[in-house]
């Protein structure tokens, strides 16, 4: 058992978001499955268009052993679509499936996606252990971390711990899909101020236990060293270029001191790089002094998680962000220059017009240059979607703005309206002016789409076919 086929699929991105990341989850699987010795090729379709046709003739051509999928809860249909489609073109190995859309998927769901065998959580250690279970004729079920299929259902064995050494792995592998696939593409906030650009994970896990999330991840707070981030920015830098550094971490400046040491350590470095923060920041966490050491460094863009200004919805959802403190930043970035986008969310339990209105209305104010406006939507693995119970949902269909499921006091139409006035707001020529200032010019056309994307509802009933 030797050959292994990964592939990230292309789910279904809300309209006119076409933003790429680097697949860095199937890229540090597949360096620690390459230094184990085993042959590996992956496929990207966030990068490739025809992915499916091409995972379909790499199979018949290639012939590997084991055919996996690293997976969001967007990627549902077009995984299970594309299973049936390898198992009628003869292959009879194991679908794997990884990530937090195998992670959390039912049963049922897991079936709908054809999957063999589900890697829960992190991959590394457990993708790994069964791989060599398969090789050596060990017993499966004696491989942590697993759903293994088991009639109709799946069977779960014993839990893996979270892996604790982060600076232990390999660094994602930069040859099977290079850095320089990625160059001039809009990346994870949709543009950029340098083409050479990359992304980089300096930590993992989120302490933080917001009910509308799902962590394939865990809960927790585990970090790489400074030294050992510093390494793989300087390997990019040398061997690539790079001249825009992505960090995607859930929380990076959890821990103040590391991120202080951060800022230090790139404020001294010979490149200068243009600092972005596509994911996610703890708003409440970031002082003057902070803000100030982060512009130093080279913080350019970044997106501000409020989700929404409702001190009730707030206590609600648990995430507990102090308003006060949240504004304070909004304004001292703005001062820096940063590009701010504001991540809200409508649509929570209980919520009602005023509060959805509130929150559009707050992030403005405060400076939020535009909007990532999505819906709530009851995720698998999230305390939300446990507290609800199953839910129908058409996976060919899903994405963060398309769906009809509406936990609000508002009703669907309003929530279209509000939303189609939140992205009219954005045409307001002091805001366009201020985002033409900001924003990266070279991508500005691919953001202004993104601003003026669909906000409409769709029907989600259909149970699988």
């Amino acid at each position: 058992m030797a050959r292994v086929l990964l592939i990230r699929p292309r789910g279904n991105p809300c309209r006119w978001q076409r933003q790429c990341t680097h697949p860095l989850g199937v890229l540090y699987l597949t360096a620690v499955l390459r230094r184990t010795g085993f042959e590996v090729r992956a496929i990207d379709g966030l990068i490739d268009s025809g992915w499916a046709e091409r995972t379909l003739a790499e199979i018949k051509a290639w012939s590997p052993d084991v055919v996996g999928f690293s997976t969001l809860t967007v990627d549902i249909g077009c995984v299970a679509n594309l299973a049936r489609q390898i198992r009628q073109n003869g292959y009879a190995g194991p679908l794997v499936g990884g990530g937090s859309g195998a992670t959390y998927a039912s049963d049922e769901t897991r079936r709908h996606m054809g999957l063999d065998v589900v890697v829960l959580g992190e991959g590394e250690e457990s993708f790994i252990e069964w791989m060599q279970a398969l090789r050596t004729g060990r017993d499966q079920r004696d491989v942590p971390g697993l759903a293994l299929r088991d009639g109709d259902g799946y069977h779960l064995t014993a839990p893996r711990p979270l892996i604790s050494n982060l600076d232990a792995l390999p660094f994602p592998d930069d040859e099977i899909l290079p850095p320089f696939l990625y160059f001039g593409r809009p990346s994870m906030d949709l543009m950029y101020r340098h083409p050479r650009w990359a992304s980089v994970m300096t930590t993992r896990s989120c302490p933080v236990r917001c009910t509308y999330c799902a962590h394939a991840m865990g809960h927790g707070f585990r970090k790489r060293s400074i030294d050992n981030v510093m390494a793989e920015i300087q390997l990019l830098t040398e061997k690539y270029g790079i001249g825009e550094l992505q960090i995607i971490d859930d929380l990076f400046n959890f821990d103040r001191e590391r991120t202080k040491e951060f800022c230090e350590r790139l404020i001294g470095a010979d490149r200068k790089l243009v600092l972005v923060f596509p994911n996610g920041f703890r708003m409440d966490m970031l002082d003057d002094e902070l803000i100030d050491l982060l512009a130093r460094a080279g913080l350019d863009r970044m997106l501000a998680p409020v989700e929404t200004t409702s001190p009730r919805l707030q206590e609600l959802v648990n995430k507990r962000l102090n308003m006060e403190k949240v504004e304070r930043a909004f304004r001292h970035l703005r001062q820096h220059g940063v590009l701010l986008r504001a991540s809200v969310m409508v649509g929570f339990p209980t919520e009602t017009s005023a509060e959805m209105k509130k929150t559009i209305r707050d992030s403005f104010r405060w400076g939020a240059h535009w909007l990532s406006l999505n819906r709530v939507v009851p995720l698998p693995g999230s305390a939300l979607a446990k507290s609800l119970g199953d839910r129908d949902i058409d996976w060919s269909q899903f994405n963060y703005q398309r769906t009809s499921i509406n936990l609000s006091r508002a009703s669907n139409s309003q929530i279209r309206r509000y939303c189609l006035k939140a992205r009219l707001a954005l045409l307001r020529p002091d805001r366009l002016f201020a985002i033409w200032r900001t924003a990266p010019k070279a991508s500005l056309f691919t953001l202004l789409r993104s601003m003026l994307g669909s906000t409409r509802s769709a029907e989600c009933s259909a149970r699988y076919s």
